[in-house]
Parts: C-alpha cells; structure tokens; sequence
C-alpha cells in the first residue's frame, strides 16, 4: 500500500473507473469530488500533507474553474502533487504547479506507475544562492 490521501475531480464515470483500477488496491484512501467547491474543502481537511495526490480531468473542467481551483490550493496551503488527466494546457500547467500530466487515451499502469514511484514526491531540496556569484 502506498500510504497518501488522493482525491480525484473527474465527473466522467469511465475516468473514475479507471482510477480505482489504477490505483484502487494500493492506496486505501481515496475520495472523488463532483465539484472544485467540494476538492477543495477535501484539501482543507487534509492537514496539507506533503504526499497527498490530487487528480483532475482539466478535459472535463471548465475554464473558470481554474482560478477557483489554484485560489483553494493557495488558501488551504495545500503542498501536495498535482495529476493532470486529458490534454495539457500550459496555462493549466504553469499556474497550478502539475507535477505530472496523463494524455488521452489513458494507458494501462500509467497512473500506478506514478504513483508506486517516489517521483511523484518532490524531494530535491530548495537551494538558496546570492545574487552575484558564481
């Protein structure tokens, strides 16, 4: 078992289905939010725990959503890994922080792999450099 929280935005059923057969028997908790209103109440609730994985359909997110969604992960203080479903959209990428992202058609074993992997946990450490030197 992988010991994270993950909570899923896909409001196509097919999309949850996949997860859990990705995903289902490795990580026990696992919560899916119809709206960004409810995925980030769920985020508030989790203590910010650095190993916590969020996935998002951003194909089955409205546009408006976006700002919404980084508002609650800024709000909640939420330190987690991001995971992209559909297409990728840069503006999604660069304003939310998506650490991973898994085109269409979704490939069997992609989003275990990601998640039995220690990359999707961001362990380089933040290095501080002055201005000016070399």
């Amino acid at each position: 078992m992988v010991d994270c929280r993950l909570i899923v935005h896909a409001s196509n059923a097919a999309v949850k289905t996949w997860v859990e057969g990705e995903v289902g028997d490795i990580i026990a908790a696992r919560q899916y939010v119809p709206t960004i209103r409810v995925l980030v109440e769920a985020l508030g609730r989790g203590l910010a725990g650095a190993d916590d994985l969020l996935i998002v359909d951003f194909d089955d997110l409205p546009v408006d959503a976006i700002a919404e969604l980084r508002a609650g992960i800024e709000a909640c203080w939420w330190r987690g890994t991001l995971i992209g479903l559909g297409r990728e959209r840069h503006r999604h990428a660069r304003a939310l922080k998506i650490a991973h992202n898994i085109p269409r058609p979704f490939g069997s074993e992609a989003l275990r792999a990601l998640v039995t992997s220690s990359s999707h946990r961001d362990t380089q450490p933040i290095l501080v450099t002055r201005q000016g030197t070399r």
